[in-house]
């Protein structure tokens, strides 16, 4: 709560010459913020917002976490199978830290460089090494150690930390619960509109949001609307979007996932607030 204010100016509304006024202001920001989507107490229901504006700053808040460039030996490269040894080539790996949970939160977004396949992976961190990702294998959301998840990492760790929650705890949990059931996006990966970093965003804030893929930025930066035309799509990171809408949609997909095995869901609900409680 005071990390909410201390973030938000909260005037629309306020008298302050009635202190009636100011206590029903009040009751009405804790009982928003203790609602399905406490996000909504800070932004306008009313109206429409970029994607980015919202997945940013105030809302977000983005920091790098410590590690150290290590130079790959040849002699250490037989000895890690997946860091192989090119002669002449940069031979650098990264060493993260083996204690995440002094660095994270559960429920932050985690990026990290993969040199193998020169991109970004992203993940949701669930606490004490685990986490929750999808990976372009086509096979579906996954949970996953923290030592996989960071196996091919190269360079900055970054973690997204949400000030407010879009979503409030008990639903992202039994979301991403029912996304690992039904191995959700199993054989729909896309790059261009079903990536990793779409499904993070999307699990924890309800928005499906992506910067990696840059093809469509620079068709949009060289060809305005004729872009659009292009893809046969509106290029929507940069859509305007009714973020309380947005969020009930979002919520419907996911309630709305079939999984063949129903015990499943509370099994890794059970397993994932271990990790947050341990």
């Amino acid at each position: 709560m005071e990390e909410v204010i201390g973030k938000f100016a909260i005037t629309n509304g306020y008298d302050k010459n009635s202190l009636e006024n100011s206590k029903n202001k009040v009751k009405e920001l804790i009982s928003e913020l203790n609602g399905d989507n406490p996000i909504l107490a800070i932004i306008n229901n009313d109206e429409n917002v970029l994607k980015k504006n919202i997945i940013n700053e105030p809302y977000i808040i983005r920091n790098e976490i410590p590690h150290r460039d290590l130079t790959l030996t040849r002699r250490a490269s037989r000895l890690i199978s997946h860091y192989p040894y090119y002669p002449g080539a940069d031979n650098s790996i990264a060493e993260y830290p083996d204690s995440p949970d002094d660095y994270l939160k559960p429920l932050d977004i985690i990026k990290v460089r993969n040199g193998a396949k020169n991109e970004y992976f992203f993940a949701i961190y669930l606490g004490k090494k685990k986490c929750c990702c999808l990976k372009p294998d086509n096979e579906g959301v996954r949970l996953e150690n923290w030592n996989k998840f960071l196996e091919s990492g190269e360079g900055e760790l970054t973690r997204y930390h949400l000030v407010i929650p879009f979503i409030k705890w008990e639903s992202i949990i039994t979301n991403i619960a029912r996304s690992v059931a039904s191995n959700y996006k199993k054989g729909k990966y896309s790059q261009c509109y079903s990536n990793q970093e779409h499904y993070v965003w999307e699990q924890i804030t309800g928005i499906s949001y992506s910067q990696e893929f840059k093809f469509e930025r620079f068709l949009l930066n060289t060809f305005s609307k004729f872009s659009s035309f292009i893809l046969g799509k509106e290029i929507k990171e940069d859509s305007l979007i009714n973020l309380k809408e947005e969020l009930i949609k979002s919520q419907k997909n996911f309630e709305q996932l079939e999984v063949e095995n129903i015990f499943r869901i509370e099994e890794i609900i059970r397993e994932i607030k271990r990790s947050e409680a341990e």
